[in-house]
């Protein structure tokens, strides 16, 4: 038995591009300047916390070091306390400013 051949493929024409569809209410927001701006304001701003937190986070280990080089667990000295954490490198640090008397 013979076999049957296959009939070839025509390839189609291609066809012009569909006009675009005008932007329906559903779809994406148009540019809003106000909205733009805060977005890139708050941005900044995170963005500037997130090295400040890095920074943060150094100087508590710095601090932690600090305090088991002179063997402290605790420091208070005018306005400024310190405390090392039992079992971790979690330093507490607060610093109360004194205002003068006028």
């Amino acid at each position: 038995m013979a076999k049957a051949k296959k009939a070839k493929k025509v390839p189609k024409k291609k066809e012009a591009p569909k006009p675009k569809q005008a932007r329906l209410p559903e779809m994406q927001d148009a540019k809003i300047e106000e909205l733009e701006a805060l977005a890139e304001k708050y941005a900044e701003q995170r963005d500037i916390q997130r090295v400040a937190a890095k920074e943060q986070k150094e100087l508590r280990k710095s601090i932690g070091e600090a305090m088991h080089k002179n063997v402290k667990t605790t420091y208070r000295h005018e306005g400024t306390f310190i405390t090392l954490l039992d079992k971790s490198e979690e330093v507490r640090v607060k610093v109360e400013k004194y205002q003068d008397e006028e």
